[in-house]
């Protein structure tokens, strides 16, 4: 599925560990990257110059070292677009960026930033987790593990499917240990029962496919409480080793991914795997 990546640079030190983290994607099956960076002329500092070129070129340096055949790109443009383009143009099946826009834009990726490249996106984001500036090898580190225990949270809506299907890739590429989630919100505890039932019985049926594909722990948990507190709080407790989730986000430009997807790539110490609403696997 996933076959080659964009990996998304600033070439700042914070997209050093985002580089990193394209070093181990070998665990998903990628052997093959497009190290992208976009410039946007209306950010100050965005056209690299000489000190920016050396940057692109250690980066490409150390991708090949890992093993990973490395084409490089650049544009000139609104990043998210320019971002999906260029994954269109190169067949990319998964794009890799920074969690909090670190590797893809200065500063903190947020509102309509996020929302766009997730909308507009068709194929997996993996997002890194951000330890700071100068720890680009716990970035990478963090990636390396990426299939030895994860969690799924699900609200069974209209991304939950596309998500359903990375979760079966990941089982595919060797997925050990998998805990399924799903949140019943207070508000509907009048109902609270019977909405858990029908959760249980639908995380039971696909914890059962997921063993009969080998993997080895499948954990299924419904709880009643707010999912973006619960879910966030999980991403962060660094009891997991990557995220799945099928983002939601609205159709206007200003508008910022949900709440749950919002709260877990601010708090999340370990990648995060997107499905796209536009990605049809």
């Amino acid at each position: 599925m996933f076959r080659n990546a964009v990996v998304c640079t600033d070439l700042s030190l914070c997209s050093d560990g985002i580089v990193k983290c394209a070093e181990q994607l070998s665990v998903l099956g990628v052997y093959d990257a497009v190290l992208v960076h976009i410039i946007e002329l209306d950010h100050s500092g965005a056209v690299p110059g000489t000190d920016g070129d050396a940057v692109f070129e250690r980066q490409v340096e150390e991708l090949e070292h890992a093993g990973i055949t490395v084409r490089v790109d650049t544009a000139v443009g609104y990043a998210p677009y320019e971002i999906e383009r260029i994954a269109l143009e190169h067949e990319a099946g998964l794009i890799v960026a920074g969690s909090h826009g670190r590797g893809l834009l200065d500063g903190v990726m947020s509102g309509s930033v996020s929302s766009d490249l997730v909308r507009i996106a068709q194929r997996p984001i993996l997002l890194t987790a951000s330890f700071g500036k100068n720890d680009p090898e716990r970035v990478g580190a963090s990636c390396a593990s990426m299939l030895s225990n994860v969690l799924f949270p699900s609200d069974f809506t209209s991304t939950h499917e596309h998500a359903t299907r990375l979760v079966i890739e990941l089982a595919d590429k060797g997925l050990r240990s998998v805990t399924l989630l799903h949140v019943v919100q207070r508000d509907a505890s009048s109902g609270a029962k019977f909405f858990a039932d029908k959760a249980h019985d639908k995380l039971t049926a696909f914890a059962a496919h997921l063993r009969d594909m080998g993997v080895r722990d499948v954990r299924t948990e419904v709880l009643v409480g707010d999912a973006e507190r619960i879910v966030s709080q999980a991403a962060a407790s660094g009891e997991y080793s990557l995220i799945v989730l099928g983002p939601h986000c609205g159709e206007d430009s200003d508008a910022a991914l949900d709440s749950v997807t919002n709260a877990t790539l601010q708090t999340t110490v370990v990648p995060v795997l997107l499905a796209p609403p536009r990605w049809r696997p």
